[in-house]
């Protein structure tokens, strides 16, 4: 097979896969959008790979965006935040995807500052200082990470801050930030190299510095050459490296991704740790430039509302809580 990717050990590609229709055309051009603060959000006490959390507040506690509400002494897991402003009411219970049923923390939104609307500026704009990141120790990080209750943004949620923590005995030596959205319809990622791109660098900066990485690599599938152009303009004088690879799902899975860019191999039923490599979503990235430098707790989430059924696809930053109604009637 012909090598594709100048640079880079991978040949752009992996063995296998399919092409679904991809159907992105719909949204790809709708930039992020605000969603509205809900009139109520409704937060599982389990949004992680790990263990779940306790709720740390009470019904009729008044609550602000970013205030812990959930937290839990185990290592992998991660501390849960409100994201609107309001009043916690009585917990409930809620029954997820996976089948299990778990404790929530609703909170009615109102009190003081319950109508203010976020804007994307205020999550993704301003200056992103790589400076700041020089007199950040690597613990300083993951500690930072862990507090505003980063996980993988993704998909498998699983707790960001152990992922960043070093392990003398699996040292890492590349940060691989996924930028690939190979699934079909979704434009959230794709939407987010384009308008938040500084974030996403700084973050992956940050995030390398914590685990030890010497190289730092944003995949990015061929379809979106916008949002790699964009990374690297960016990226410009950090270091950060840009990997366009083939179109093909699920170029989006980590040892698929691994396999195209880096040609290594993670063995049936191990971690990329085992080959030497942290596998970040941009997303997640986006999220730990927010940790580290402003404090920002991870409140919102980018979510992509899109199909044949809908009038008007968007890219919505949506809180944390949120019914899909509320998305869809938006």
């Amino acid at each position: 097979m012909k090598k594709r990717l100048a640079g880079f050990p991978g040949r752009g590609t992996f063995a296998g896969g399919v092409h679904p229709e991809e159907a992105k055309a719909l949204s790809a051009g709708a930039a992020i959008e605000v969603l509205p603060v809900p009139e109520r959000v409704v937060i599982p006490l389990w949004q992680n790979a790990g263990a779940p959390c306790k709720a740390v507040v009470t019904p009729k506690t008044e609550v602000h965006p970013g205030d812990k509400i959930g937290d839990a002494e185990a290592f992998i897991s991660a501390p849960l935040h409100a994201s609107i402003a309001g009043v916690v009411q009585r917990e409930g219970v809620a029954t997820l995807p996976n089948g299990r049923h778990v404790r929530t923390v609703p909170i009615k939104g109102g009190g003081e500052g319950g109508d203010a609307q976020a804007t994307t500026e205020d999550f993704f704009g301003g200056e992103w200082s790589r400076e700041a990141l020089d007199d950040l120790e690597p613990e300083a990080i993951a500690t930072a990470v862990r507090e505003a209750g980063i996980v993988g943004l993704g998909g498998a949620a699983f707790p960001t801050h152990v992922k960043l923590s070093r392990n003398p005995d699996r040292p890492v030596d590349t940060l691989l930030v996924n930028g690939c959205e190979c699934e079909p319809y979704l434009t959230a990622d794709h939407r987010l190299m384009l308008e938040a791109a500084e974030a996403i660098v700084v973050g992956a900066l940050a995030a390398a510095r914590a685990c030890g990485a010497e190289r730092v690599i944003v995949g990015v599938e061929d379809n979106k050459e916008d949002a790699a152009a964009s990374i690297r303009e960016a990226a410009g004088g950090t270091g950060v490296e840009v990997a366009v690879v083939e179109t093909r799902y699920p170029m989006g899975g980590e040892k698929q991704l691994i396999r195209a860019v880096l040609g290594r191999v993670v063995p049936t039923g191990g971690l990329p740790l085992d080959v030497g490599v942290v596998v970040l979503n941009v997303g997640t990235a986006a999220a730990v430039a927010r940790a580290v430098l402003r404090g920002g707790a991870l409140t919102h989430r980018v979510v992509t509302v899109t199909g044949q059924g809908i009038v008007r696809p968007a890219n919505l930053l949506v809180p944390i809580g949120a019914r899909f109604a509320d998305l869809l009637e938006f």
